[in-house]
């Protein structure tokens, strides 16, 4: 008679616990190839390490709101609004990938800087600049005007929609 030894693997990894299917030494190939890709997690250490993130996001962009915070805020709040539907991949990744490229779409166009120069016995002139938005000059003490902002959001607006779609789509095609 042998003596079946079972052996089992078991990680944690940023407090998720990962355990692989016991195996035997004396399996059979195929009893082997089925248990090759199997991982089993425990979600508690997953779900607490989730939160934990989500809400770090939300109150780092909290306390920060007025300089940086506004992405960091938001990324934290979707991540509490799809919290509940992130076993399901194409519920939950379109949305956020959207949300990223919106942000990331605003701060390419929103103006981020601006130069005054100013001549001697001349009124002074400021251009306000993006990454890759138009400048927006004008004399005097000179702020952007609401088109700069609203250039910016629609490209976020744009660069979003378009990302969740495509992701939406790759999820849709790697799924078959």
């Amino acid at each position: 008679m042998r003596r079946l030894i079972e052996t089992q693997t078991t990680l944690n990894i940023a407090g998720c616990t990962v355990r692989t299917p016991p195996t035997t030494p004396q399996a059979s190939a195929p009893e082997r190839r089925r248990t090759r890709g199997i991982i089993r997690t425990s979600h508690r250490g997953c779900a607490l390490s989730y939160w934990i993130v989500a809400l770090g996001l939300v109150a780092f962009g909290f306390v920060t709101g007025f300089s940086i915070g506004a992405p960091f805020f938001l990324v934290g709040l979707a991540l509490l609004v799809l919290g509940p539907l992130r076993r399901r991949p194409r519920i939950f990744w379109p949305p956020l990938i959207g949300l990223l490229a919106f942000i990331l779409g605003v701060l390419m166009f929103i103006p981020l800087s601006c130069t005054a120069i100013d001549g001697v016995g001349q009124v002074s002139s400021t251009v306000c600049s993006g990454i890759l938005g138009p400048p927006w000059s004008g004399s005097g003490l000179y702020n952007p005007p609401p088109e700069a902002f609203a250039l910016a959001f629609r490209s976020g607006a744009v660069a979003g929609v378009a990302a969740a779609i495509v992701t939406l789509a790759w999820l849709t095609y790697r799924r078959r």
